[in-house]
């Protein structure tokens, strides 16, 4: 989001944020967005890692619509896995924005924030 501030510069403004799964294309593909908002990131950080991880695939299949079967299960498990292990390890004592994760073709492709 952009706001044009009182010297007439526009100024970008991050958001806290919301936590989603969003699919460019079929699932199959593997090209995902993974939105994490800052509120989860902070309760996330609060949590033992693999608790975390845990807790995280979880909530997050349940998102995207449940689990995927076979390979598609597997390695979206492993980019959710991934993604949780990311936002833990940045050396950040509170969140104040959220995070969004991108995928294409099931590899990991970077971090923004929301």
């Amino acid at each position: 989001m952009s706001v044009l501030d009182p010297s007439g510069l526009i100024v970008s403004v991050r958001s806290t944020g919301k936590t989603k799964i969003v699919w460019h294309g079929a699932a199959k593909k593997g090209n995902v967005d993974i939105y994490l908002s800052a509120k989860w990131l902070n309760w996330l950080k609060n949590l033992p890692a693999n608790t975390a991880v845990s807790v995280a695939m979880y909530a997050l299949l349940t998102l995207a619509g449940g689990g995927a079967g076979g390979v598609a299960a597997g390695v979206l498990n492993y980019a959710l896995g991934k993604v949780v292990k990311l936002a833990l390890d940045e050396n950040i004592k509170h969140f104040k924005t959220g995070r969004v994760f991108k995928f294409k073709g099931w590899k990991y492709k970077g971090i923004s924030h929301q």
